[in-house]
């Protein structure tokens, strides 16, 4: 059981440049980490053994004060740090900066109560260093956070085991979990059949013809049709993963769809988010699937508003 009132996770690689807090939505909060911590992990050398060099980059925090959130029962300690990490990889999957979280900390108000390891790891696609997630691109996505984060994390603590929303991001997080480029890619595209599959017909067809009207339904023919060939061909590569093709000589392809996939996601998650579209992804299954149905084929609906 949490000691303390609050989880914090440290989201090494990330940091604020605008403002020392952020509070998402009550109860889940970003903050500038003050030397406590730093110097907490380092009077535990057993702990920073793989991370002592690492160490430079922990700069922001992830507060879940579980109190403010759920108010008639007490999570156990593995829901919440399974809900915990949720947070974590949503805002790197919304924002694109590739946080990774190795520790954990039990505070109450100010105090560190006690800290551990997550035994958890992500992968990037580029070098280490710190990026701000409340400037340039991510900053958008931080801005989406604050805009429907209160609304996922509520459907996370009631419904994670039937929303396909929270499967969608959970399949995305142990993609970034996993070195293995195919792993990845084939992982985003989960995230994709979860969220805009309504029949088992033509996926590729219909995943493709759902994802360009959702991002580009204000675009012209041509943005949709150039999106639609973009997934046309993550998927191409997917199946080529999946049933035992010969990928050895397209490596620079993979990467490059690996990228794509990444970003697509980012964008699809704060199109969710700023157009409060949490709850038409949450309906029932035969609600789901005829919205879906008609915006693969750009029918008014739900999800073009």
């Amino acid at each position: 059981m949490l000691i303390g009132n609050k989880l914090i996770l440290p989201l090494f690689g990330s940091e604020l440049s605008h403002a020392k807090l952020y509070d998402l939505c009550e109860g889940i909060t970003l903050f500038t980490l003050p030397k406590d911590y730093e110097e907490q992990l380092r009077s535990k050398p057993e702990l920073i053994a793989r991370y002592e060099n690492s160490l430079k980059y922990m700069k922001c925090g992830l507060s879940i004060e579980p109190g403010l959130l759920i108010h008639d029962k007490t999570l156990t300690w593995p829901n919440l740090f399974e809900f915990s990490v949720f947070i974590a990889m949503l805002i790197r999957l919304t924002t694109e900066v590739p946080v990774d979280i190795p520790y954990w900390f039990d505070v109450e108000n100010d105090e560190i109560k006690g800290c551990g390891n997550t035994l958890i790891s992500t992968f990037r696609r580029g070098n280490r260093y710190s990026y701000p997630l409340d400037d340039g691109k991510q900053a958008d996505g931080l801005l989406a956070l604050q805009n429907g984060i209160a609304s996922i994390a509520q459907k996370h603590l009631q419904e994670s085991s039937k929303n396909v929303l929270i499967r969608a991001v959970e399949f995305a997080a142990i993609g970034i979990q996993n070195r293995h480029i195919p792993s990845r890619l084939v992982n985003n595209t989960i995230f994709l059949e979860s969220l805009f599959c309504h029949s088992n017909n033509e996926l590729s067809f219909q995943i493709a013809a759902s994802v360009s009207w959702y991002l580009r339904s204000a675009s012209n023919a041509e943005d949709r049709d150039e999106l639609f060939k973009k997934v046309k061909e993550l998927y191409n590569y997917r199946s080529k993963i999946v049933h035992g093709a010969d990928i050895s000589s397209n490596n620079k392809k993979l990467v490059e769809n690996l990228s794509f996939s990444e970003d697509l996601i980012s964008n699809i998650l704060k199109n969710i988010l700023n157009k409060n579209h949490i709850e038409a992804f949450s309906m029932s299954q035969n609600k789901r699937q005829e919205e879906l149905r008609k915006l693969s084929l750009g029918v008014g609906n739900s999800l073009l508003s």
